[in-house]
């Protein structure tokens, strides 16, 4: 198996210098084929829409996602594409109403290679102390 920690990059080391290293709770939002109602969905956007926060971690999706079964969004302007969105799976630092710092996993639900992201994830919360 490839090595699990070449899924994600780390986004600065003045991010990561800002997260708290104990008492960190992970809270994951993937949706996936099974989201009833789009809760998952709706949920993960009022979140980042609604709390402050600071992206820590980026993943590869290119490694993770199969394109052909949800191909990107892309927008076309009637004459030519303008814009392409490409999906992202980020782990953030979040901070709830009462500002506690929270840990976030959002993105889509993956199609390729689990046992790599649960390896690269298993990482990540050694790294963070969760």
């Amino acid at each position: 198996m490839r090595d699990p920690r070449d899924l994600y990059r780390f986004e600065s080391t003045e991010v990561l210098e800002a997260v708290p290293r104990s008492g960190l709770t992970l809270v994951h939002a993937l949706p996936g084929m099974v989201d009833a109602g789009n809760a998952c969905r709706i949920a993960a956007t009022y979140l980042r829409d609604e709390l402050r926060h600071l992206r820590l971690v980026s993943f590869d999706t290119d490694e993770l996602l199969d394109y052909r079964g949800s191909r990107p969004h892309a927008t076309f302007d009637g004459t030519s594409f303008v814009d392409v969105e490409v999906p992202e799976l980020t782990l953030s630092l979040m901070y709830d109403e009462q500002d506690r710092p929270f840990l976030f996993l959002d993105g889509p639900e993956p199609d390729l290679q689990w046992r790599r992201l649960a390896e690269a994830m298993i990482d990540l919360v050694e790294f963070f102390e969760v």
